[in-house]
C-alpha cells in the first residue's frame, strides 16, 4: 500500500537513498490532466492525450519525477485526503502502464484564504521536496499551465516552462520557455539539460 500523505507520496522507491539531483516538477490539472474543477472521481479524470508519451520520455531520463498540485477542494469541504488518494493512485497506476513513472506527489490542501506557505505561487512544496530529496533546484525544471506554477519555480530557484495549448503568444509570462503542449515541453526540458554537457 502506498503511503499517501498531505506533504509527499513516494511511490516506487526510497528517494531518500536516490543519488539523482536533478527533478522536473509537474503540475497536474491542466498539465498532465484536463483541468476539472475541484475532480474527486476517477472517471472525471482525463489526461491530455499527449501526457502519456511525455512522462514515458521523461520515465528514460535520470531526473526525479514530483507533481506539485494545489488542491484547495479538501478545505474547501469538497472531498478528503482519502478521495485524494484514490485519484493518486490511479494517475499513477496509469503512468507506470504506460511506460512512464511518478517519484512523489506534493500537494497543497488549504483553502485560498488559509494564508499557508505549499499554495503555489508560494514555492513550499517545492522546498519541501527539496528537502526530502536534496534536489538541485538550481538544475531542476517546473512545467505548468498557469503563471502561479512559474512563480512558485522561480521563488525556489527553477526554471518554468508554461504550456499554451490554445497557441495563444504567452508574451507576459516570466516562464524561460512556452510550449505547445507536454510533449514539447519535455523535449526542451530534456534538451536544456544535456546542452551544458555537450557545448
Amino acid at each position: 500500500m502506498l503511503d499517501w500523505s498531505q506533504r509527499r507520496v513516494n511511490t516506487q522507491r526510497d528517494l531518500a537513498s536516490d543519488l539523482r539531483k536533478q527533478a522536473v516538477f509537474l503540475d497536474r490539472d491542466g498539465t498532465i490532466a484536463v483541468d476539472v474543477p475541484y475532480c474527486r472521481r476517477i472517471e472525471d479524470f482525463c489526461f491530455w492525450p499527449e501526457a502519456m508519451e511525455a512522462l514515458a520520455t521523461l520515465g528514460k531520463t535520470d531526473f526525479l519525477i514530483v507533481v506539485i498540485t494545489n488542491q484547495s477542494g479538501i478545505g474547501r469541504g469538497f472531498f478528503d485526503h482519502d478521495t485524494l488518494s484514490v485519484l493518486h493512485s490511479h494517475m499513477v497506476e496509469q503512468v507506470t502502464n504506460h511506460g512512464g513513472r511518478i517519484d512523489a506527489i506534493y500537494y497543497c490542501p488549504h483553502h485560498p484564504d488559509d494564508g499557508c506557505a505549499c499554495r503555489k505561487p508560494h514555492p513550499g512544496l517545492l522546498m519541501n521536496a527539496n528537502q526530502d530529496m536534496g534536489i538541485d533546484l538550481t538544475r531542476s525544471y517546473f512545467i505548468g499551465d498557469q503563471e502561479s506554477d512559474v512563480l512558485a519555480a522561480h521563488a525556489a530557484g527553477c526554471k518554468a516552462v508554461i504550456l499554451n495549448r490554445s497557441g495563444a503568444t504567452s508574451t507576459e509570462s516570466k516562464a524561460e520557455k512556452s510550449a505547445a503542449d507536454l510533449v514539447e515541453a519535455v523535449t526542451w526540458v530534456v534538451d536544456e539539460a544535456i546542452r551544458p554537457l555537450s557545448e
